[in-house]
Order: structure tokens, then sequence, then C-alpha cells
């Protein structure tokens, strides 16, 4: 025959249970909150987050400095494909070891915390460094997510849809763990596909799938917490949020107190169809590189002289994937099929009236450089206009969207010969020009603007 429970018992029993009703009652009150924030992207004009230059840590550097703490690291960083195997995604990015990166502020988990991302539009993934521990307050690391904080934190199993979209996965436990690997191979991160609230200013989606990286590789440093993959592919931002247009606009990378924008929804309230001066040109889909945003270039002018650059330079061949070229903001310098660079090369060497700098390369890697006259400043100097020739729009670079004025006395072309499977628009030609992406439409929009005036 049972007992009768003691009163003291009964007492516990009900504090409990009164407890545990307080507690999914504070937890259901916060939620309800956040979801009406939700209308803001799919109902209104989207939302915008702001993008900044890595801080220097109160470091005063030279524009030199800033120069080659953005371009050399990332020198042998770009996009490859070994042997035919697409069962790991490349994307051009290095992060956290240069200066140079764009960062966006997000904020992750319930109650949420905010992190510095870096904005990848040459890969998928959304991924932060976890850390599955119960760590103390004094311990924590700022940027580093605890899962254990959150109470919307969860794993996605490996029967999960999304798991499948993962080009490497290990499935021997309920979770699906994963390994992504950037830059060739030489960085790569590690964890758990996981959900989450992510929030961005004041609108807050719920149930995004992300990497809960958690062995990364060992020169990821503060203080970017991850990337924000902003590919083609279903596991990006843009897919998940289900949306049809986004744009960023990056700012000079010569004024790193200036800032830009990435600009997520409709962009009603950019007007971008009465901007003056926008050019489109249409998207091309590459079904063995599916991350990447292609454009076809057909051709280049530098002056008033149009190279003669086989038309075979910047195709994309449709059997093996190899050719084209994509635009990436994750790679800084950009990379051009070799023919067709050689003859960039020769036509500015005739055309800029400058002693050649009698170097095979320098030490950042560009292997084109022009020796300044004394007394001569670079802005001094006449340049021709560079334009790139997209299907339907022509793109014309000023002169620091090409030229970079590596130390003094010395000006060097920021392209370089492209020695992988295909040609990359990089971010140093992006400077200053909104960038939208309408993938309803499949077409790509452009537009000289200044990034800290949007």
């Amino acid at each position: 025959m049972a007992s009768n429970p003691s009163f003291s018992s009964v007492l516990l029993t009900a504090l409990l249970a009164t407890a545990a009703l307080f507690a999914s009652s504070a937890c259901s009150t916060y939620l309800q909150a956040q979801e009406p924030s939700m209308s803001k992207l799919h109902n209104n004009k989207g939302f915008r987050v702001k993008l900044e230059y890595v801080k220097y840590s109160g470091k005063n550097l030279s524009r030199l400095e800033r120069v080659e703490n953005w371009i050399k690291p990332r020198r042998h960083s770009s996009l490859q494909k070994i042997n035919g195997n697409l069962n790991k995604i490349f994307s051009s990015i290095r992060p956290g070891d240069d200066m140079g990166d764009l960062f966006m502020e997000l904020s992750i988990g319930t109650p949420p915390k905010t992190h510095s991302m870096i904005m990848d539009t040459g890969s998928d993934l959304i991924w932060i460094g976890c850390d599955h521990r119960i760590t103390s307050v004094h311990k924590k690391k700022p940027n580093v997510f605890y899962t254990k904080d959150s109470l919307s934190y969860s794993e996605l199993p490996c029967s999960s849809g999304l798991c499948k979209q993962l080009p490497d996965t290990i499935c021997g436990v309920d979770y699906c763990e994963y390994n992504y690997s950037y830059g060739g191979g030489d960085f790569s991160t590690r964890g758990i596909l996981a959900r989450e609230n992510l929030t961005f200013g004041d609108v807050t989606v719920p149930d995004i799938a992300f990497g809960c990286g958690a062995d990364n590789a060992e020169d990821w440093t503060e203080p970017g917490s991850g990337i924000v993959g902003l590919g083609r592919g279903v596991l990006s931002l843009v897919l998940q949020l289900k949306e049809t247009k986004f744009g960023y606009c990056l700012p000079s990378m010569a004024d790193t107190k200036s800032s830009g924008a990435l600009l997520i929804g409709e962009l009603e309230s950019l007007n971008i169809e009465k901007l003056s001066g926008v050019k489109t040109t249409p998207l091309i889909r590459n079904q063995l590189e599916p991350s990447h945003y292609y454009l076809s270039l057909e051709g280049i002018s530098i002056g008033k002289t149009k190279l003669p650059i086989k038309k075979s330079a910047f195709e994309l061949n449709t059997e093996d994937g190899s050719g084209g070229l994509y635009i990436d903001s994750g790679t800084p310098i950009t990379r051009l099929e070799k023919s067709a660079y050689d003859l960039v090369k020769e036509e500015l060497i005739r055309q800029i009236n400058l002693p050649v700098y009698e170097s095979e390369e320098s030490d950042l890697g560009f292997d084109l450089c022009f020796k300044l006259q004394q007394g001569i400043g670079w802005d001094e100097v006449e340049v021709p206009e560079f334009r790139f020739h997209f299907d339907g729009a022509d793109l014309d670079l000023g002169r620091e969207n090409y030229m970079i004025e590596y130390e003094e006395g010395q000006v060097c072309l920021a392209m370089l010969a492209s020695h992988l499977m295909a040609s990359i628009f990089g971010s140093v030609q992006q400077q200053n020009l909104l960038v939208i992406h309408n993938l309803g439409k499949e077409t790509l929009s452009f537009v000289p603007t200044q990034c800290d005036q949007l």
C-alpha cells in the first residue's frame, strides 16, 4: 500500500510546477514579443545592416599598411576545385587573419547576443564559433556563441534536408556534423548544423540553419565570430529568408572610417529603378559550381582600345564547370583568365606614361607596377578609362578601382592572372559600387554610389 505524501513533498511539488509554468510563460512571452518584427522582413521594405572594415585596435596604420593587411593574407586563397571533385565547397575568403574584412553585426540566440560576422557572397554556410559547455561569465570570449545560454538553440538531425545539402557531413550520431573548407582548403570549420534565432537590428528571424563551429582553424582570431554566407545555395542567408533581392555597397578600402551597407528585401526605400546610371546584366548559373554568381563578361576596353580578347577567355564550360567569371565580395583582387590579363598589362604599359617598376612581382604579388616621377603625385597622373563589357552593361572603373598606390613612388595594377578554373571579379573593383542581386529576375544591377551616404 502506497504511503500518503507528506505536506512538505506536496508543497515542493507545487512550487516546482509553479516555477516551471512561470519559466515556460516567460520564454513564450519573450519569443512572442520578437515575432511581430518578422513582418518587417516579409511585408515591408526589408532591412539593412552596416558594413565596416575591422578596426585597427588603436593602431595608427599608414595607407600602405592598410593595403598590405587587406591583400597579403589572401594572395593564395582564391577558389579552387580539386580534380573536379565537388565534395567540399571552397570560397575565396580566408577569414580572421587580416584587417580588411568587411564585418556586419547581428545577434544570435534567445536572449540575443551581438556578434561581428564577415559577409561573403562566395559561400553559402552561415557559421559561428561555438562552445557547448556551461562557462562562467568571466571566462567567456566575446566572439564565441555559448549554446547553453540560449533558449532557442536546437541541433538538426542527420535526416534533415538541410544536412543533406552540405558537401561533407558525418552522421554517426543523431546530429548533423559538417566540415566546410575555405581558401583552397587551407581554412575550415567543423561543427554541428543547428537552428537559431538571428536578429538584424530590430528584425528577428527564427529557425535559421547555421553551423555551430566547435573546431575551427587555428588562425581564426578576434574580432570576427564567423561568416555569413550569401551565395546561391539553400543554406545561404538570402535563400533561407526566402528573399529574391539583396544588395551591398562596399566602402573605399583607403578610408576605414567610411561604412557600407548590406540590404536585404525588396529595397523599396532605395528606389533602385529611379537611381541614375543603373546598369543591369544577366546572372548565369553554373550547375557544377552552384554557389557562385556568374556573369557574362564579353570584353574589356582600356581608353579607346577594345582589347582583342578571344571569345573563349571568359566563356563558361557547361560540361566541366570551368571558365567563366563570377562576382565575389570575399576576393579582394580581380583574377582574369591569363591570356586576357596579359593583354590588359600590355595595353596599360602602352597607355600609362610612367616607367614600369622592374621586378617580377611586388611583395603583395602584384606583377605590374609603375614608378611615379619625383615630385608628382599619383592623383596628378593621367590614367585611361578601364571598362568591363558585361552582357548589356558596361562598367567603368575609376583609378581607385583598378590601381593601388602600393608604396611611396609606386602604383600597381590591382588585378592578377587567374591560375584557377574561373575568373573572379573582386571587391577592390567593387568599391563604392552599389551591387543589387535580383534572384527572381536572375539579374545583377550596379551603379556607382557613395556607400556611406546610402
